[in-house]
């Protein structure tokens, strides 16, 4: 459950100002605060959404209204305050904002949410290969994680796990990640690097090295 204090901190910090939603307020005039609670921001969504939003008011919320690219899309006038959004047909990058409005028509504005849409069609997954350190090597202290990445539409990010556990995620080439092998005991240990695409597909690459630290 969001609290008041949450909202406080969207507000101050979202990418809008409040006076987006029309003149700005006279002096004293406790404006609605809104929240997309989902998606979150860099989200990869794809079929239908539902976007979420988070409202409150001093006294009554009117309505809250959902934008898409700056397009009002929908209203909603009751709790809860969503909206089911279809992306089939879809492509890209898209924003995400809302506008909440009280029984006298203050408005407040919502955080914006950036989202890309996955690419359905898309069903050939990336190729990954962990280039170094190499399979069975010894290695000690901090060192690099480094692969070797493609795909046909190309790479959403590269998921690092040490012995399972997921340690590390980049989402811009060229996906590697420094290690510092005094985390672990010595002994021998496994490195996996998932890499995922637009459309949702995947693959991994998985080695194994021995940790000798002094």
């Amino acid at each position: 459950m969001f609290k008041y204090s949450d909202f406080i901190k969207i507000i101050v910090f979202s990418a809008f100002i409040l006076s987006g939603c029309g003149e700005n307020p006279p002096q004293g005039v406790n404006l609605p605060l809104v929240m997309i609670s989902y998606p979150p921001n860099n989200a990869y969504v794809k079929d239908t959404v539902i976007i979420k939003a988070e409202a409150i008011d001093n006294v009554e919320i009117k309505k809250v209204e959902f934008y898409i690219d700056g397009e009002s899309v929908s209203e909603v006038e009751q709790l809860p305050y969503t909206y089911n959004w279809n992306t089939h047909g879809l492509s890209g990058a898209h924003t995400i904002f809302a506008k909440a409005f009280d029984n006298e028509d203050n408005c407040g504005l919502s955080n914006l949410v950036n989202v890309s849409i996955l690419d359905t069609t898309d069903t050939e997954p990336p190729q990954i290969a962990i280039t170094s350190p190499a399979q069975w090597a010894t290695v000690t202290g901090v060192i690099e994680v480094l692969t070797a990445v493609s795909d046909n539409k190309g790479v959403a990010k590269v998921q690092f796990s040490i012995d399972g556990d997921s340690v590390f995620t980049d989402t811009s080439a060229p996906f590697s990640f420094s290690w510092n092998t005094t985390t672990v005991m010595n002994d021998w240990h496994t490195i996996l690097a998932k890499a995922s695409d637009f459309g949702d597909n995947w693959a991994n690459s998985l080695i194994t090295v021995r940790v000798q630290n002094p």
